[in-house]
């Protein structure tokens, strides 16, 4: 690399690294199940410390958390897990509104008993669906992770917290 010094290396790979990391775009680690939206991208500079990328953003669960619950007023009795996966269906899946789509999305049935046994009985108007989701799930000492599958998408999982 003849007349290319090493601070300009560095700015031409932050450059390069930054066709990559787009806000709204996923950062995934393969050594962890746990996926990142991208939030915001800073740069710093410094004499001692040199030049710092800093990527922040917040987990995959958080996607529900732009979504408000827009199905009016909505009774949910029954099946919890299933009642969850209606309220997905309507505001993530398969939304009247299309834009609110997200493609990949995909919802994970578990088969364990302690999660299939649980009942709902509530009614919920203009929630946000991340504060459905989590309220429900403390009420019944469960968990919830969406994490990216083996074929690249996005899967809501419930997990048992007993």
């Amino acid at each position: 690399m003849i007349g290319l010094g090493i601070s300009s290396y560095i700015c031409l790979w932050i450059k390069n690294l930054l066709n990559y990391l787009i806000p709204d775009y996923y950062l995934w680690n393969a050594s962890s199940e746990h996926t990142m939206i991208i939030e915001q991208i800073n740069i710093t500079s410094d004499a001692e410390d040199g030049n710092k990328l800093l990527v922040s953003g917040r987990s995959l669960e958080s996607i529900l958390d732009r979504k408000d619950y827009i199905g009016g007023r909505r009774f949910l009795s029954g099946n919890l897990q299933e009642a969850i996966r209606a309220m997905l269906y309507e505001n993530i899946i398969n939304p009247s509104i299309v834009e609110r789509r997200i493609d990949n999305f995909v919802f994970h049935e578990s088969m364990d008993e302690q999660i299939t046994s649980l009942t709902i009985n509530a009614q919920y108007t203009g929630d946000n669906l991340y504060d459905v989701i989590c309220t429900l799930c403390e009420k019944n000492n469960i968990g919830f992770k969406i994490i990216l599958n083996e074929a690249k998408r996005v899967c809501i999982q419930f997990i048992c917290r007993c």
